[in-house]
């Protein structure tokens, strides 16, 4: 009775597994698409909105899209000072994900980085993205954020010193410290 009822049972689950798989396959997912540039006017509008929620959105529609305009505007939300904190966070975490496609953002990561007056998680994102970037040109700004007060931020620079490597200047970073 035993071997009879454990076939039954795991066909009964391979069934129900697969017939709530199966829309999963055949239809669209909006998650897994990239924007086109068709669809990148309204996340631009949603940035300016009242709504944080609407703002987080568009950063997040931005992200899936690493077109230079997307990158663009995602290092505009970050440099922009009067935005909620959190929407800041959102765009420089896109550019981090975005990776070594969103280099022409490393100016304003390392001044974001610079800049003691931003808060501390922004400046912990903005090293993880220097790390995820690869951007050896924000080799100086990494050794000055290993004097940063927050730990985190000391943490994510130390990581984005090691993943960068950049050619001869170790011995400056021993020498430092």
């Amino acid at each position: 009775m035993v071997n009879c009822t454990r076939p039954k049972f795991l066909a009964t689950v391979t069934l129900a597994f697969l017939s709530l798989s199966y829309p999963l396959g055949v239809t669209d997912n909006i998650w897994a698409q990239q924007a086109t540039d068709v669809q990148i006017a309204p996340p631009i509008e949603q940035l300016n909105s009242e709504d944080i929620q609407k703002r987080l959105d568009a950063i997040a529609i931005l992200s899936r899209n690493p077109s230079s305009e997307a990158i663009r505007i995602l290092i505009a939300a970050l440099n922009d000072k009067n935005q909620h904190p959190e929407v800041r966070r959102s765009a420089a975490d896109a550019l981090s994900g975005i990776g070594t496609g969103a280099e022409t953002a490393i100016p304003a990561l390392i001044d974001v980085l610079k800049d003691r007056d931003n808060d501390k998680e922004l400046r912990g994102i903005v090293a993880l993205a220097v790390r995820r970037i690869n951007a050896k040109p924000a080799f100086p700004a990494l050794l000055t954020a290993l004097d940063d007060e927050d730990y985190g931020v000391r943490r994510y620079a130390i990581e984005a010193l090691g993943s960068i490597r950049a050619d001869g200047e170790l011995p400056t970073l021993i020498a430092t410290r």
